[in-house]
């Protein structure tokens, strides 16, 4: 079993062991949703992924059990072309930065973007860019990485709700209301002792009082929200140039994201009497 496929098997035992104790509190109050697919907001044939892992009386939650609560985890992971579509960015000078930032595992379609740019191959750092087919922001032109920091300042909340709350889901029964975290460094993984709980429109709220910007490693950084290429896996596959927002749940304690921490049982009575 491979280290993605642990942790998923991980999470959907959790997942289990929640709606259980929901429903030991609570007789049939939790259902678990996880796995449901829905239609997508833009208008395609593809399905998407619910950003809700349970219904607790009528109030959809998303779960997260990290290792620790530093570890910075993928909170939403999306497909370039998925993402360029979605917000109409077809053809335009955004869509070529972004294919450039996060890279293509075509070399010819990546070399016929650095001509078309007057980027010099020569001049990239090997590692980090010409082995890997994508650029650090650094090496973008100037205009580019203005219009880039400048797209998503501008569609800053539409990109927090989708990674928090929405995903790129249309019906909004697949929308988060609230986020359930496991306090994995004070009991485990799967403690049901100490818990973490946030309400989503105040994470959308006080995220979006933060500013982009961009760390030398190339990562975008809002708040305690980061965005980078996803970078793992074969290279020579769409994946692996995904764009993946990550964060931990002591970045949004850090960055005064508004919570309530305790056991189960007073997280669900918190839930019950919202």
């Amino acid at each position: 079993m491979s280290y993605g496929e642990k942790g998923r098997a991980e999470g959907y035992e959790y997942e289990d062991l929640i709606v259980e104790r929901a429903n030991q509190l609570y007789e049939n109050s939790a259902v678990k949703t996880g796995d449901n697919l829905c239609k997508r907001a833009h208008e395609s044939k593809t399905k998407t992924k619910s950003k809700t892992d349970l219904v607790f009386r009528e109030k959809n939650v998303s779960l997260k059990n990290p290792g620790e609560n530093s570890s910075s985890i993928q909170v939403f992971n999306t497909t370039q072309n998925v993402f360029t579509e979605t917000l109409n960015l077809k053809g335009t000078d955004i869509e070529v930065a972004l294919r450039l930032l996060y890279g293509t595992p075509y070399k010819e379609e990546f070399e016929r973007l650095l001509v078309e740019c007057g980027i010099e191959k020569e001049d990239l750092h090997w590692k980090d860019e010409t082995r890997r087919q994508r650029l650090l922001f650094s090496s973008l032109p100037q205009q580019k990485q203005s219009a880039l920091l400048s797209f998503f300042e501008n569609n800053k909340r539409c990109l927090v709700e989708a990674t928090f709350q929405k995903g790129w889901a249309k019906d909004s029964k697949a929308h988060a209301d609230f986020m359930l975290w496991s306090e994995s460094s004070m009991a485990g993984k799967t403690s049901l002792d100490h818990m973490c709980l946030f309400d989503m429109k105040e994470v959308i709220n006080k995220i979006c009082e933060y500013d982009w910007f961009v760390r030398p490693s190339a990562v975008l950084v809002l708040g305690p929200l980061t965005l980078q290429m996803k970078g793992s896996g074969n290279k020579k596959t769409w994946s692996y140039h995904d764009l993946q927002f990550n964060t931990s749940l002591n970045a949004l304690k850090k960055h005064g994201i508004p919570h309530i921490s305790g056991s189960s049982k007073y997280i669900f009575d918190y839930l019950a009497a919202k």
